[in-house]
C-alpha cells in the first residue's frame, strides 16, 4: 500500500495557511518517518513532494528540505515534479541561498532539454529564481578589510557552503555549467560580487525579453519578474538602474502593481529623486483605485446574493453557502495579497514617500501627505513615529519645532518598551505559558543560570603545579 492512498496524508497534500504551518510540518514529519518503518507501506512521489512543499516553506526546515529531496531520488529513485522545484527555489529565495538556486534552476533546464516538459521552468520559476538573486548577499573575500578575524571568514564559508544533506543533490546534478548551450541564462561560474551578480540577472532577463531561436521558448516577460529584477538593483546598490527598471514595464505593456511601486520609492529615497518619487506616487495613486474601483462594481453577484438568502447556509443549484462565500473572499484577500493591494503596502508606499520628502528637505510636502493617510489604513495601521524617523531627524536638523510638533501629532512618542522590543527580549528569555509580554517572565531562565554559575563554581578547580626550576 502506498502512502498516498492513506487518508490521513490529505492534509498535507493542501497548500497550508500561514497558521496551520507552524504545527503540522512537525506532523507530516513524524507520520512520514512512522509510515516509512512499515513494512507493508512505501512512500510514492506524491508523498514525498508533499512534505518537501511542507519543510520548504518553513526556515527551520529548510535543509530537511534538501535533505527529502535527495532521498527521494537517490534512495527511490522518483523525481520531483515543478511545483517542488519551485517551492525549493522560493525557500531559497527566503534564504539568500543563490547556490543551490542554480543547481536547481539547471536541473530544471536540464530536464526541459531531455523533453521533459513537466518540470521544465515556468513563470514561477523564474520568478523565484531571480528573487534569490535580489536576497543574495555577497560574501566579503578573505582580507578585504582590514582586522578580518579567522572566525568570521569561517562563518562566511559555513553560510554559502551546502550542508551534508544536500551533497547528493549536487553530485546528482551533472551537468556542467560550462557546457551549457549559448541560450542558457546563466554564466559558466556563480557570481560572487555585486557586479556579477547584477550581470547575471541582467542575463536572465535579457533571456525572458528575446527569446532564443532555437529550442524551447522561455515564458513571455510579467510583472512579477520585473518586481524581482527591480529589487535586485535596489537592495544591491544600485537604485539609478533600479528607477531606470521601473521604466520597462511600460516598454513591454506590463502593468505596474503594489509591491513595483514600493520598491521603486524605495530607489527613490536612496538617490533622494523627488520628481520620479512624485511620479511613481501619480501611477501607485491611480492604479489603487482602478483595482478599488473594480472591487466595488460587484463585490458579490446577484445570483450569489439571492442564493445565499434562499439557502440560508445550505449548497444548492441557485446559489452558494456561507462556506463558499468565505472561501472566495480568502480567495480575493490572497489575489490582494499578491499584488499588493493591501493596507500593509498601501501604509508602507506612504511611509516611503514621506521619508523621501523629508530626506530631501521638503518637511512642509511630507507632513501635508502624511495627514491625508487614508482612515482605513491608519486603523490597520496607526502611525507611529518610529516609522517616520527621517522626517522627525530633519525636523531637529532643520531646527523647525512647529513640523516637529505637526509630526509628534500625528504620530505620538511611543512611551514604555516598543513591540519590536518586547519581541526580542521573549525570544532572549522565553514566555510563560506563551501569555503576554511581561518583563518578569525571564525569571526561569535567570534561574537556570544562576544555578548552572554556582554548579560551576562548587566544582573544584585543579591548580597548575609550579614549574620544576
Amino acid at each position: 500500500m502506498s502512502f498516498a492512498s492513506l487518508p490521513m496524508l490529505y492534509p498535507f497534500h493542501q497548500s497550508p495557511s500561514k497558521k496551520k504551518k507552524n504545527g503540522e510540518v512537525e506532523r507530516a514529519l513524524n507520520l512520514f518517518t512512522e509510515l516509512s518503518t512499515t513494512p507493508t507501506l512505501y512512500p510514492t512521489d506524491v508523498t514525498f513532494n508533499t512534505v518537501i512543499s511542507a519543510c520548504a516553506r518553513r526556515p527551520d526546515y529548510f535543509n530537511e528540505a534538501f535533505s527529502l529531496l535527495a532521498q527521494m531520488r537517490d534512495v527511490h529513485g522518483f523525481r520531483p515534479d515543478r511545483i517542488t522545484y519551485n517551492t525549493l527555489l522560493k525557500a531559497c529565495a527566503r534564504r539568500g541561498d543563490l547556490k543551490r538556486a542554480r543547481l536547481i534552476f539547471a536541473e530544471m533546464m536540464k530536464a526541459q532539454r531531455d523533453g521533459e516538459d513537466d518540470v521544465a521552468p515556468n513563470a514561477v520559476t523564474y520568478t523565484n529564481l531571480l528573487w534569490c538573486y535580489a536576497s543574495y548577499r555577497a560574501p566579503t573575500p578573505p582580507g578585504a578589510r582590514a582586522g578580518v578575524k579567522k572566525t568570521e571568514i569561517n562563518a562566511v564559508d559555513q553560510t554559502i557552503a551546502v550542508p551534508h544533506e544536500s551533497a547528493t543533490l549536487i553530485q546528482h546534478v551533472t551537468t556542467d555549467l560550462t557546457i551549457l548551450p549559448p541560450t542558457h541564462p546563466l554564466f559558466p561560474t556563480p557570481p560572487t560580487t555585486r557586479a556579477e551578480i547584477l550581470r547575471e540577472a541582467d542575463s536572465i532577463i535579457m533571456y525572458l525579453c528575446v527569446p532564443p531561436s532555437d529550442g524551447p521558448a522561455p515564458p513571455p516577460l510579467a510583472t512579477a519578474h520585473l518586481n524581482a529584477y527591480l529589487a535586485t538593483h535596489a537592495t544591491h546598490e544600485r537604485p539609478q538602474r533600479a528607477l531606470e527598471v521601473y521604466d520597462m514595464y511600460a516598454q513591454h505593456g506590463l502593468e505596474p502593481d503594489g509591491h513595483t511601486f514600493n520598491r521603486a520609492l524605495e530607489a527613490c529615497y536612496r538617490v533622494k529623486d523627488i520628481q520620479f518619487a512624485w511620479k511613481v506616487w501619480e501611477d501607485a495613486e491611480r492604479w489603487w483605485e482602478d483595482v478599488e474601483g473594480s472591487r466595488k462594481e460587484e463585490p458579490m453577484g446577484r445570483r450569489e446574493q439571492e442564493g445565499l438568502k434562499k439557502n440560508e447556509g445550505k449548497e444548492g443549484l441557485d446559489g452558494i453557502s456561507e462556506g463558499e462565500v468565505e472561501r472566495r473572499k480568502a480567495g480575493k484577500s490572497e489575489v490582494d495579497s499578491e499584488i499588493g493591494f493591501t493596507e500593509e503596502r498601501r501604509y508602507e508606499r506612504y511611509k516611503l514617500m514621506v521619508n523621501t520628502l523629508a530626506r530631501a528637505n521638503d518637511l512642509p510636502s511630507a507632513l501635508r501627505l502624511l495627514s491625508t493617510l487614508p482612515p482605513t489604513t491608519r486603523a490597520a495601521h496607526p502611525p507611529r513615529l518610529s516609522d517616520f524617523q527621517t522626517v522627525y531627524i530633519k525636523c531637529i536638523q532643520l531646527e523647525d519645532p512647529v513640523a516637529r510638533r505637526d509630526l509628534i501629532a500625528v504620530c505620538p512618542i511611543e512611551t514604555g518598551p516598543s513591540a519590536e522590543s518586547r519581541i526580542a527580549l521573549a525570544r532572549k528569555w522565553g514566555t510563560r505559558g506563551g501569555k503576554g509580554w511581561k518583563w518578569e517572565v525571564g525569571m526561569e531562565k535567570r534561574r537556570e543560570v544562576g544555578e548552572a554559575i554556582d554548579h560551576a563554581r562548587s566544582v573544584p578547580v585543579m591548580k597548575r603545579p609550579l614549574d620544576a626550576k
